[in-house]
């Protein structure tokens, strides 16, 4: 049976269980609550402790708050810090903090804190996951309670930015050791309970700085599966769930729920096959090329009842201003990828592709075996948890292929990274990354992106395939939720049900 038909048979079958003799009665809704399924239960809620998007999803601009903010256009606003001004070298950022802004202990913000939240941010012992992105800093200095100052060794158009990303939150030293699973923040939202393997549970925060959320509680439910989200949909029991990525099933939903509509967006996560380039055969550039080449893009995204984005060739956005179309460097041909692979001269042993939870993952892992036994490439493919990712891929490197979404916008520096999960060495790279670094005129930087999304395709890196799409079923009547996700980030303060 051909693998695609075997993935929509699989995904249906799972389906028409779900939907299977349910009974659906319209529930009044109470418009204090707003209830969300996530299948990807966090391993802890700090994220300046971990990496795992599913954290920022809960805890940005809900728990926890930065300097700065990125809106759903991708755009920086204002945040804890109310304004700024930037010196005319580009070196010195002069913050002025927000007045009468409270933790969720009551404890008052000032300078004093942000300053050391950002020193153990930037800490090159610590374990925040984006700290690379701060090496520029030179010192933090508190000019007064409400004022700070940030000196940088270099320019970097990117600072801005970088400070709104949601592992660059601000956080008070008392609550440090406690983040992990009892977070205190400065946001619109404050932790109430975790029942681990169920949900968690927020409040508005009505000693909140800003304008006061209007739902007042929000539960996020944890699921195990995608029949089990649809399930909850067809009972009624969810307001919404926005990693719909398999739409087999939505027809026969929306015939015994009418109170759900789908909405449809983009993600700034790339989908990629991630390479160890510590395996001995990963380790050349002509075997890497030839794997690429026996990918075919096209059957993957004609899987019934699974969408994926839009085709990329290189670790960017096509929504980018400054993204570089390299979709044709790699076109599917099964005769030049076996003259390839046989021309690299490596010695052929068979592959373990560790693929995660998400469905993406599952099915993009079943093609992939697939599609390198055509080229006399052995694949095992080994279930794991999100824990169990994050311990053997993105820690240990213990892995030879994986599936995953890089959902962390403007990331191409992680490939400049030293001892990065890819175990991507290349000087060249690295040069193109610390130029763009420095540069602040917006035509320069356009040039060195280019530069860098070209040199991850001419030395195929990673197999590129499909930008990560935003696809949502919502309760028709509340609104506020983004449409497109140009970071990981559900709003719950934007939230708001339609009378």
């Amino acid at each position: 049976m051909p693998i695609s038909l075997l993935i929509s048979h699989l995904v249906i079958a799972l389906w028409v269980i779900s939907l299977g003799a349910i009974s659906t009665p319209l529930m009044a809704q109470d418009n204090s609550v707003l209830r969300l399924a996530m299948t990807l239960e966090p391993p802890v809620l700090d994220p300046t402790i971990n990496a795992s998007t599913s954290i920022q999803k809960i805890t940005y601009q809900n728990i926890f708050e930065g300097l700065t903010q990125i809106n759903n256009l991708n755009q920086v606003q204002p945040g804890l810090a109310k304004a700024w001004e930037i010196d005319d070298t580009g070196l010195i950022y002069t913050f002025h903090i927000r007045k009468n802004v409270f933790f969720h202990d009551r404890t008052l913000l000032k300078a004093t804190i942000i300053k050391s939240s950002l020193e153990r941010m930037i800490s090159l012992n610590g374990a925040n996951p984006i700290k690379e992105k701060f090496t520029n800093v030179q010192s933090i200095t508190v000019i007064s309670q409400h004022v700070l100052r940030i000196k940088l060794k270099w320019s970097d158009g990117d600072f801005l930015y970088n400070l709104g990303l949601g592992n660059a939150i601000i956080q008070s030293p008392k609550s440090w050791d406690n983040n992990s699973h009892q977070p205190i923040g400065t946001g619109p939202y404050r932790f109430v309970e975790w029942k681990q393997g169920d949900y968690i549970k927020l409040v508005a925060n009505h000693h909140y700085w800003g304008a006061l959320a209007k739902i007042k509680e929000i539960k996020i439910v944890f699921t195990q599966t995608r029949s089990q989200v649809v399930s909850y949909l067809a009972d009624g029991l969810l307001d919404g769930y926005s990693s719909m990525t398999e739409v087999g099933f939505l027809d026969s939903l929306f015939a015994i729920r009418q109170d759900y509509v789908l909405k449809m967006g983009n993600t700034s996560g790339e989908i990629i096959v991630a390479m160890n380039h510590a395996n001995e055969m990963l380790a050349s550039k002509e075997f890497r090329r030839g794997i690429t080449l026996a990918i075919n893009k096209k059957v993957i995204a004609a899987t019934p009842n699974f969408i994926t984005g839009a085709e990329i060739g290189s670790h960017y956005s096509p929504g980018d201003s400054d993204y570089l179309d390299l979709t044709q460097a790699y076109p599917f041909n099964l005769v030049d990828a076996k003259q390839l692979i046989q021309k690299s001269g490596v010695a052929i042993k068979p592959l373990t592709l560790l693929a995660p939870p998400p469905a993406y993952a599952q099915f993009i892992g079943l093609h992939v075996q697939e599609m390198l036994k055509k080229v006399g490439l052995t694949v095992k493919i080994e279930q794991v948890s999100w824990q169990e990712w994050l311990t053997r891929v993105y820690q240990d490197k213990d892995y030879d292929l994986t599936v995953i979404a890089h959902t962390e916008p403007h990331d191409l520096d992680i490939y400049a990274r030293d001892k990065y999960y890819f175990n991507y060495e290349n000087d060249e790279f690295k040069k193109i990354i610390n130029q763009l670094n420095r540069t602040h005129d917006q035509s320069q930087r356009s040039v060195l992106l280019k530069e860098a999304q070209q040199k991850l395709s001419d030395d195929a890196v990673n197999i590129y395939l499909f930008m990560l799409p935003k696809v949502g079923v919502w309760h028709k009547a509340l609104r506020g939720y983004w449409l497109n996700e140009p970071i990981p980030a559900m709003i719950f303060s934007q939230m708001y049900w339609q009378e």
